[in-house]
């Protein structure tokens, strides 16, 4: 696993240099003493673990992150002697809060539950690709006619929705939500790729794998770090677009 150290004060540099240094599944570490530095690592996203403090001078931990899409940033420990930004840690998805001065007991369980993570990250990543093979081999297949209505079970009653009403689709748990062209939100307890096998594929696009969208409802294409981006919708929604997939959404929107 590839790990960044990101720290202004050297001490603590070379504290988790030799906490590393031993790890049969640390493959290298790097080390950053600025944020604007971190920013940068980060952003290339060849990064796998980050143990990050948090105030720094320049652009603090939290800013060194960026505008990175969930998935392309690293698995983050927040290492910090100032306990008050447990909250924004947790907000801001981070493994572990390693809270200075720390033992080595402690950093090891903060290390194996980042590493536990990466691990959960890169399943998740071999399914998305696995997911791109089936849905270019269905592709190259005759596919099913569309229908130009959805259906979708509320208890007893069974609501249809014409798919020209829809402007995108997000998976929650397991149902999804679905946006309307009215500001509606209809919830539904059917997996995402269910609906998306009833849309017009020449209509909706698969951007994430937890999202499909109406290509007639995107207003602008905005480039992310990282190499992923994020679809600026007419109701304003900002959906993120998962980096193995921006090339094949330039091409759709032309």
């Amino acid at each position: 696993m590839k790990t960044l150290i990101v720290d202004d004060e050297p001490l603590a540099r070379r504290v988790l240099q030799t906490l590393l240094r031993d790890d049969p599944d640390i493959a290298s570490v790097t080390e950053c003493a600025t944020g604007e530095s971190a920013r940068t690592a980060i952003a290339a996203g060849d990064i796998d673990i980050a143990f990050l403090d948090v105030q720094m001078p320049g652009i603090n931990g939290f800013e060194a992150l960026g505008d990175a899409t969930d998935g392309e940033l690293p698995v983050v420990v927040f290492v910090t002697a100032h306990e008050q930004y447990a909250l924004d840690a947790i907000e801001a998805g981070a493994a572990d809060y390693l809270l200075k001065p720390f033992d080595e007991s402690r950093f090891q369980r903060a290390l194996a539950r980042a590493k536990d993570r990466v691990r959960q990250l890169s399943l998740v990543r071999k399914g998305d690709e696995l997911i791109e093979l089936l849905s270019a081999a269905r592709e190259s297949s005759p596919a099913p006619t569309p229908s130009n209505r959805i259906s979708v079970h509320d208890g007893a009653r069974v609501q249809l929705i014409d798919a020209e009403q829809i402007t995108w689709i997000e998976a929650d748990d397991k149902h999804v939500q679905i946006h309307l062209e009215d500001g509606a939100t209809v919830r539904a307890r059917r997996t995402l790729a269910e609906i998306e096998r009833e849309l017009d594929p020449r209509a909706f696009l698969r951007v994430h794998r937890s999202c499909v969208v109406a290509l007639r409802s995107v207003r602008a294409l905005e480039q992310g770090a990282g190499g992923g981006a994020w679809l600026v919708m007419r109701d304003g929604a900002r959906v993120a677009v998962s980096r193995s997939r921006v090339a094949g959404v330039r091409v759709r929107l032309g």
